[in-house]
C-alpha cells in the first residue's frame, strides 16, 4: 500500500501570533452576530482583509448591502483558513456565495510549498466550504502573480491556477 504523507497545506493549523488570535476572535464575533443573515462571505488573506482598509468605501457602498462579511486575515495560508473554517467561522452561516482568494502566502512563506501542496490546500478550502455549506456557490479567484518580473514563483502560481481551472471547470457549485 502506498502511503501519502500528510501535507501541511491541508492540515488545519492555527497561527501562534497574538494579533492573529485577536483577529480570529474578532471575526468570530462577527459570525456569531450576523449568523444566517450573511448572504456573502469573503474568505482569504490580506487581499481579502484589505476590503477593510483601502477598499472600505467600496465595501460599504456595494458589498455590505448584500449582507457580506469579511473573513480575511493577513498572512494566512490555506492551512490557517482551514483551521478557522473548522473552528467556528462557518458556524450558523448559510450564505449563498463564498468569495475565496487564498494560496499566495503558501508560495511566499519559508519553506515554500510545492505546486502540488498549494493546489491541494486551495482545493481543501473550497471542498470544506462546499461540505459545510451545502447551498453555497464558491467564486474562486485565481492566485495573483508575485513579483515585478518573471520568476519561478510566477510560473508555479500559473500552474496551480491552470490546475484549479481544470478541476472546477465542470463543477456547478464553483466558478473559477
Amino acid at each position: 500500500m502506498f502511503l501519502v504523507p500528510e501535507l501541511s497545506t491541508i492540515t488545519p493549523q492555527p497561527r501562534d501570533l497574538e494579533w492573529w488570535v485577536a483577529r480570529t476572535a474578532q471575526l468570530q464575533k462577527v459570525v456569531d452576530e450576523v449568523g444566517s443573515n450573511a448572504n456573502v462571505i469573503f474568505v482569504g488573506d490580506s487581499i481579502t482583509q484589505g476590503w477593510e482598509g483601502n477598499g472600505a468605501a467600496i465595501w460599504k457602498k456595494h458589498l455590505a448591502p448584500l449582507g457580506a462579511i469579511n473573513l480575511g486575515i493577513s498572512g494566512d495560508c490555506t492551512e490557517h483558513v482551514l483551521w478557522r473554517l473548522k473552528n467556528g467561522h462557518l458556524q450558523g452561516l448559510s450564505p449563498e456565495l463564498a468569495v475565496v482568494m487564498i494560496g499566495t502566502n503558501n508560495f511566499g512563506q519559508s519553506p515554500v510549498d510545492t505546486e502540488t501542496e498549494v493546489l491541494a490546500g486551495v482545493v481543501a478550502v473550497v471542498e470544506e466550504l462546499k461540505s459545510s455549506l451545502p447551498n453555497v456557490h464558491v467564486l474562486l479567484h485565481d492566485i495573483f502573480p508575485r513579483g515585478q518580473t518573471f520568476n519561478q514563483m510566477r510560473g508555479s502560481i500559473l500552474q496551480v491556477n491552470q490546475a484549479l481551472q481544470s478541476k472546477y471547470d465542470n463543477d456547478d457549485r464553483v466558478t473559477f
